[in-house]
């Protein structure tokens, strides 16, 4: 019964906007991950008999704190406010599910499994795509109809797991493989944010292998020297593919343009920047979004600083006109580019995003520790593209898309790892 739940969560988050973008099942499906998540939640409580885990519950509580307060200043409390709360918290729920089950190792190991044929058809889905739609947001995988960010998102994810494995467990030439295919599958896609992020995530791994050599048991399992000669040639080599390949980053905008690296860094630096027009100044980079929040909160007054517009504010409903969030969007100009951080800011205030960042930088300190403490080499490697995956999330709160925190597809995969990785029963 857990096993079909957890199986079931996943075949809804990965391919539920799939089945119903192509009529293939109806829109409500999406819905029905919460349910199966109350009631593995339930059944766990149920035969944990009072010894409840409860991780993160302190930050947790705080942050509910912040966003009643915000509806109360606000005075908006309603149930768009207990939607919006639930949105960015319901996968947390999954986590103390699997925090507080029992779990035979055999059982997590095929769940693992399952989880690794489900990234890997990300990539012949994307591929038969772009036949039909072309490079772009629209050649992606089974997870959703349009969603551009999840071209960077989840190659980011697979390299972090796919590292460790082939670091901390197995040299097989398998997972190189899959490396590549998980590059190609991000220039599918067309998305810049990958090739200036990936090198942030090889310089994390280089450190962490480096301390886990130092203090842990890995001395001579990595060498500090290859590495640094590694991390640049990778660079190198994915970059060349990137701006060759992806056309906003060469200067024919094509497909097989030349490599230019300024003009990809100046392009990208001005995107970031970016403003559709010099009369509305609607922004459309995530910098100049993000900031375009803090200074629009910040000249509606000291409360809207602290405490947002409130929760459920901004949020896209079934049960609201969608022109209510355009209205409140067009309030601060902006077209484009809300990143997580720019979302928490917007609706829980500075008070709700000081208690986000701290709840994931300890998110981040937490399956950091797990991977110092893990020797047995297939959940060190599981617990090192954990924690990996924890720092590519903090990276993306503060400069991507919301998609990492607040769809179905990330949120839900993201919680069952630092469920499986704090699970005493993964323990040799």
């Amino acid at each position: 019964m857990v096993s079909f739940c957890i199986y079931a969560i996943f075949i809804i988050s990965f391919f539920g906007n799939f089945f119903s973008g192509y009529n293939l099942a109806p829109d409500y499906i999406n819905w029905l991950t919460e349910p199966l998540i109350y009631s593995l939640l339930l059944y766990s409580i149920s035969i944990k008999k009072g010894n409840i885990k409860l991780p993160f519950i302190t930050f947790i509580l705080f942050f509910l704190l912040a966003g009643f307060f915000s509806s109360i200043v606000n005075k908006n409390l309603s149930v768009y406010s207990l939607l919006s709360v639930r949105n960015v918290l319901r996968f947390y729920l999954f986590y103390l599910a699997i925090v507080n089950l029992s779990f035979e190792e055999i059982q997590l190991k095929k769940i693992n499994y399952f989880l690794v044929w489900v990234f890997i058809i990300q990539i012949p889905v994307a591929t038969i795509k772009l036949f039909f739609y072309g490079q772009g947001e629209r050649a992606i995988g089974t997870y959703s109809m349009t969603d551009g960010s999840l071209s960077t998102i989840i190659p980011m994810i697979a390299i972090s797991f796919l590292l460790g494995y082939y670091i901390l467990y197995n040299k097989n030439f398998v997972f190189i493989f899959l490396m590549m295919a998980f590059i190609y599958y991000s220039i599918i896609g067309g998305k810049r944010a990958f090739i200036f992020m990936l090198p942030l995530l090889l310089i994390f791994v280089y450190y962490m292998m480096m301390v886990k050599g130092k203090w842990g048991k890995r001395q001579k399992s990595f060498s500090g020297i290859k590495g640094i000669i590694y991390i640049p040639i990778i660079i190198i080599i994915v970059g060349y593919f990137c701006l060759k390949f992806i056309p906003t980053l060469n200067p024919e905008k094509e497909t097989g343009g030349s490599i230019n690296p300024n003009y990809a860094i100046d392009y990208a630096i001005k995107s970031t920047k970016g403003t559709s027009s010099e009369d509305f100044r609607i922004t459309t980079g995530r910098w100049a979004t993000t900031k375009r929040i803090y200074t629009t909160l910040y000249n509606k007054g000291l409360d809207k600083l602290i405490f947002g517009l409130g929760p459920g504010e901004t949020i896209k409903s079934r049960f609201r006109d969608r022109s209510y969030r355009e209205k409140v969007l067009s309030e601060f100009k902006i077209g484009y580019g809300i990143t997580s951080l720019g979302f928490i800011l917007m609706e829980f205030g500075i008070i709700g995003t000081v208690i986000f960042i701290f709840l994931i930088c300890y998110i981040l300190f937490y399956s950091f520790k797990y991977f110092m403490c893990k020797h047995e080499p297939y959940w060190e490697a599981f617990s090192f593209g954990t924690a990996a995956m924890c720092f590519c999330m903090v990276v993306w709160f503060f400069s991507y898309s919301t998609t990492a925190f607040f769809a179905d597809t990330i949120p839900c995969f993201f919680y069952y790892c630092l469920g499986v990785v704090n699970n005493h029963g993964i323990e040799s």
